[in-house]
């Protein structure tokens, strides 16, 4: 007598699920370095508060939400971390957690089945070309762009490992039968790298739970 299941439920059950996996924030400790000193355990409570609130700016319960929904839908959940804003959204001295959309991250292989940090990991993303160009105004200019406008959308590929960030741009494609010639002002380069980071903590930043 059981009624057929119908597609909308699924979106239903995956977001019902995820809520109830984040309902509960993780807590955080740090334990003194001189347990019973009382300047050692006012340093360890300094530190918990001040973690909790890069929680806090990073809006860290929406991004659980976001994992979780992550996990259930696609059986993986992706984030990084850094002590700047890649894409300069976010001028504030902190670290920036970032959920990635596990469609477009492409981890090392993992010997360890139960690992998850990855040695080095290659994220896609699209940024349009307007803000490439207010960004990064050199290396566009040497990007080929064809004849898109500053709304139209390229890709960006983001490579992470324990030493460094590195974001490269993706040109526009070329048209067959104009292969080899020079557009004035349009650039000539299938890709350009836009930026390194150095990476100070030297070990990836990344961890994919699945």
């Amino acid at each position: 007598m059981e009624k057929p299941a119908i597609p909308n439920l699924i979106a239903q059950g995956i977001d019902q699920f995820a809520m109830r996996v984040a309902s509960v924030m993780p807590d955080i400790s740090y334990m003194p370095v001189r347990p019973g000193i009382q300047v050692s355990e006012n340093k360890a409570r300094d530190r918990r508060l001040a973690n909790l609130g890069w929680w806090d700016m990073n809006k860290m319960s929406t991004k659980l939400r976001r994992r979780a929904r992550h996990l259930t839908a696609y059986g993986m959940s992706a984030v990084t971390i850094s002590p700047v804003s890649l894409y300069h959204d976010d001028k504030r001295n902190m670290p920036h957690w970032r959920v990635r959309n596990p469609l477009s991250t492409f981890p090392a292989t993992m010997l360890d089945p139960d690992s998850m940090e990855p040695a080095d990991c290659i994220f896609t993303d699209r940024r349009p070309l307007g803000w490439l160009k207010q960004n990064y105004p050199y290396q566009m200019s040497i990007l080929y762009r064809g004849a898109k406008g500053d709304s139209d959308m390229f890709e960006v590929l983001e490579y992470m490992d324990g030493n460094e960030t590195v974001l490269i741009a993706v040109g526009a494609e070329k048209p067959k039968s104009d292969a080899y010639s020079v557009e004035t002002g349009k650039g000539t380069a299938s890709h350009v790298i836009l930026e390194r980071i150095p990476n100070r903590a030297e070990i990836s930043p990344i961890v994919i739970a699945g």
